[in-house]
């Protein structure tokens, strides 16, 4: 098991669709990508075969709009071939947990292996 823990704004499953153009899409993506990737260097990431992911978090969002940032979060994890792939055969699982006794904008994210 491994964990990353993300203190900033999250992106949201409502920032994706707010605007219909593609390159708004794109520059959150990238935006994101680099920060994430900084972090599993930061948390020395290991690899994964079969994983699950558990977010807890304290922010503005609810638990259906962190999946935006979980989206980014395992497509980095895909980039950078710290997992086999995000489809359903690999990716066995996702949990999102408010903590409110987090501080604001904190995201602790565990990669767990799954059978």
């Amino acid at each position: 098991m491994d964990v990353v823990i993300f203190e900033g704004k999250g992106v949201s499953l409502n920032d994706f669709y707010q605007s219909k153009h593609w390159t708004h899409r794109q520059k959150l993506k990238k935006k994101y990508n680099a920060i994430f990737r900084n972090l599993f260097k930061e948390f020395n990431i290991g690899r994964y075969e079969k994983f699950e992911i558990t977010i807890y978090y304290n922010s503005r969002l609810d638990p259906d709009n962190v999946i935006g940032l979980e989206k980014v979060f395992t497509d980095t994890l895909n980039k950078y071939n710290h997992i086999e792939d995000d489809n359903k055969k690999y990716y066995k699982g996702v949990s999102v947990y408010p903590c409110e006794q987090f501080k604001s904008d904190t995201y602790v994210i565990f990669i767990h292996h799954a059978n």
